[in-house]
């Protein structure tokens, strides 16, 4: 297993464990997370060095070519990997607002676990997630459901939005029957934690029902689509670069 996947199974792991205790909505400020940041260095000086590699034979997404070659990166960077549960492929919906769920539903189940993958709203699947939600659902005894939400530019803005929040909503309706269990996370990792919180927000204001949502495990998530500082700062010699954020 990467140390990219360690680092969000550790988050994973840890928030499931609060929230059986019943704090999952404190805020965390007063934990120490020093003994992760050694890992965390290791980690970002990894995807520095093999982004600054890459951007030798880089071409933009922006073309149908780079964008091709993009996706196929991330498809073979995950293909090898052979889960022990089954995933079970199902789709909700009908027609062109039909989504395509991917779940991995342990012999014990605890919970729910809805996730919904990065990959800047343009590459990546629920398949991508394989590795790491075949070990959440088996060591974290939850099923987890993952989401194929559809990718720019082929489904244009809002379309990732509206699969987001169709998945939640079959989730709302058939947990129960489906799963034994009303006890639902929404996680997801950069493009998909900015997913998974709009699929929060829309629980709470739109269904009414955050009351079922026992808490949110997103991870290095992207939540500010104006441009914070971090971004317009940003320079090619970091991860994301410049260029990529321009691009995305």
């Amino acid at each position: 297993m990467t140390c990219l996947h360690s680092i969000r199974l550790i988050c994973s792991l840890a928030f499931l464990a609060f929230a059986r205790t019943g704090i999952a909505q404190e805020n965390n400020k007063s934990e120490d997370f020093s003994a992760y940041m050694d890992e965390v260095r290791t980690v970002n000086k990894y995807i520095l060095e093999e982004q600054i590699k890459g951007r030798k034979t880089y071409e933009s997404v922006l073309t149908p070519e780079g964008l091709a070659v993009q996706r196929m990166k991330l498809d073979n960077a995950n293909s090898t990997f052979k889960p022990v549960l089954k995933p079970a492929v199902m789709r909700i919906g009908s027609g062109d607002a039909s989504v395509k769920l991917r779940i991995f539903r342990p012999k014990e189940i605890r919970a729910i676990i809805l996730d919904i993958h990065g990959g800047a709203w343009f590459m990546g699947s629920a398949a991508n997630d394989d590795e790491t939600n075949d070990q959440m659902a088996r060591q974290c005894k939850a099923v987890v459901v993952s989401l194929d939400d559809g990718l720019a530019p082929e489904h244009p803005f809002p379309d990732c939005i509206r699969d987001s929040y169709a998945g939640i909503r079959w989730l709302l309706t058939h947990a129960l029957a489906q799963f034994g269990t009303e006890k639902i996370i929404l996680s997801g990792a950069s493009a998909g934690a900015h997913l998974a919180a709009l699929a929060a927000i829309y629980t709470r204001d739109s269904l009414h029902a955050i009351d079922k949502i026992a808490g949110l495990n997103l991870v290095y998530g992207v939540y500010d689509l104006g441009k914070p500082p971090s971004v317009r700062n940003a320079t090619d010699n970091q991860f994301p670069s410049k260029s990529d954020l321009d691009e995305t």
